[in-house]
Order: C-alpha cells, then structure tokens, then sequence
C-alpha cells in the first residue's frame, strides 16, 4: 500500500476511523497544529507516552531549540541550534511548545531556561507499518498572516515584538515551509 499523507493543522482527531488504524496500515500523519489534542488522542490509543505540553517563556528565559541530523530537515540547517534561519519557528512571537514525549526518535529539541528539562518539539514514531510526524513547532504561522502578540512581561522586555514581521509573505518564512514541505515528503 502506498502511503498517503494528512496534514492535521486544524482538524480533530479522527472521529469514524482510528488514526492510529490508518497509520498502522502503513500511511504517515503529519501533525501540524493543535498538537496537545493529537499528542492527548495518541497517548489515550496507547501509541506514546506524553505527559503534557511545556509552554516555552516568551523573553530572555523563553529557552532555545536545537535540530540533529535528520532528513525532515533536508535543505535546511541541521544538526546546530536554532539561528536565525529559523526566526520563522522560534521568535517570541510565535507559539513555543515543547512536548514531554516519552516514546519515538526526537529530531528537534528545546529546553526550557528556568527548568531543567529536555522537551520534544518534533519527533518521529514509527508505529505499524506507516509513522506519526508530531510537530509542536509554529508551522502553520509560516502559511498565513499572524497577529504579533503584545504581551509584556516584567519590565516590558517584550516591547520589541510590535516590530516582528509576522505577515505570510515574511521570507523568513520559507524554512518554515520547506519544513512542512519534508515532512509532507515523507514516506
């Protein structure tokens, strides 16, 4: 059977058919959005171990994301931190999530800097014959126009994100759809 792809950017877990049939009969679900829910329905079918979602701080103790050597990243830095190629993912205006994700093969890492823990940003599960791709990156911000969160913290250290540009036609935001772009390649 040839695998076919879903992008689950703002859909619901499926209602009729198991998810995780369809992925055990060898297809592959791209997780692009709403990924506590997706992580929630996985982990109720038994198919990860998630413990919840760890939101990354939003000024200079937000935290940092790191990326290994994987070919969802084909094209793309890897294997480093994330620098300014990937504003597009992980500026502060951006949803920033990482998962505690007990189970799969974590390609993109984060680390929360007032806890002393490693979370999962995107990881990769092999289940069945086909594979989960679980991304809590901000992908779906890279395809159309977001609003710049104006939320200060202490001492208004936020102040600077009325000058993100958080427009569709952002360049920067083409790592973040070559990104998609993998994952969707993926078989």
């Amino acid at each position: 059977m040839s695998s076919r792809r879903v992008s689950a950017a703002n859909r619901q877990p499926f209602s009729n058919r198991s998810a995780v049939e369809w992925v055990n009969n060898g297809n592959t679900l791209v997780v692009a959005g709403n990924t506590e829910k997706w992580a929630t329905y996985l982990a109720k079918k038994e198919v990860i171990e998630f413990r919840g979602i760890q939101v990354m701080g939003t000024t200079w103790y937000g935290g940092n994301y790191f990326v290994t050597d994987d070919a969802l990243f084909a094209g793309l830095p890897k294997n480093c931190v994330f620098n300014w190629e990937y504003q597009c993912l992980a500026t502060y205006n951006k949803a920033r999530l990482g998962m505690r994700l007990y189970t799969g093969n974590p390609i993109v890492g984060c680390v929360s800097d007032h806890k002393q823990e490693v979370y999962s940003a995107l990881s990769v599960i092999k289940h069945g014959r086909g594979k989960i791709i679980l991304n809590a990156l901000d992908i779906v911000s890279c395809l159309k126009t977001t609003k710049a969160e104006k939320k200060a913290e202490g001492d208004g250290e936020n102040a600077s994100m009325s000058t993100f540009n958080a427009d569709a036609k952002n360049p920067s935001n083409i790592v973040g759809q070559q990104l998609l772009l993998n994952m969707l390649r993926q078989n």
